[in-house]
């Protein structure tokens, strides 16, 4: 095959692949029911309140069992509100009932995916209809909840005062009873919930010289617990 030739099957790949990609998207879209979405101004405020300032691919999956795939998706954190770009690039809520969501990772090459779950019972002002990010999705989760709000401070001196978004992060182990147990990110406090397992999760973290200080280091913990919790 000439150089010719192959420039032309090269074009013609791409073109079939942007209109099945293009098809792909209008399907989802006309798949989800939203409303609008108002930006909100952060001109005056330091922050973002969302997980990524750019909508990123994702997939939906509502409470009445549909899954969507292939929509661009965000995630307001402040309001707890998911979002999509429409036909016409507008910024939409969605407006249906969510049961789940995944957002594609883009600065962590180790995970695939985030997973946002709701669904979970209520505590410590969540509903169950919040959203948490899974972390470890088995028998017993591992889960956590990232909330955004505004700041206001005001600098020594300063006439004025400024205002910053800022982030609240809780951790919580879901048992088979569906309800979160709030946890700090040490030994003591994962270890009390996981109590049926102590010792053996106690000497895995010091034979793997574990630090449960480190998200990374506490997904090994679970993963481990899972595979002796059956």
């Amino acid at each position: 095959m000439n150089r010719n030739m192959i420039k032309k099957t090269l074009l013609i790949s791409t073109l079939l692949l942007s209109f099945g990609t293009s098809q792909i998207f209008a399907q989802a879209v006309s798949d989800v029911n939203g409303r609008n979405y108002r930006v909100k101004s952060s001109s005056d405020i330091k922050g973002s309140p969302y997980f990524t300032d750019n909508f990123i691919k994702g997939i939906l999956k509502l409470k009445n069992g549909k899954e969507i795939n292939g929509l661009a998706l965000k995630y307001d954190l402040m309001d707890d509100l998911v979002l999509y770009k429409d036909a016409k690039d507008s910024i939409m809520e969605v407006a249906e009932p969510i049961a789940e969501f995944k957002l594609e990772s883009v600065n962590e090459p180790a995970i695939p995916y985030h997973l946002f779950r709701s669904g979970f019972n209520k505590v410590n002002g969540n509903t169950d209809n919040s959203f948490y990010e899974v972390l470890s999705d088995g028998n017993v989760k591992f889960i956590r909840k990232n909330i955004k709000y505004i700041k206001e401070f005001t600098e020594y001196n300063a006439k004025t005062s400024d205002k910053s978004i800022e982030d609240k992060i809780t951790y919580y182990i879901v048992k088979p009873d569906n309800t979160p147990i709030p946890v700090s990110k040490n030994e003591k406090s994962i270890l009390n919930v996981l109590d049926n397992k102590k010792d053996e999760l106690s000497a895995f973290i010091k034979s793997n010289k574990l630090s449960l200080k480190k998200d990374a280091d506490i997904l090994k913990v679970f993963e481990y617990y899972q595979s002796i919790n059956k």
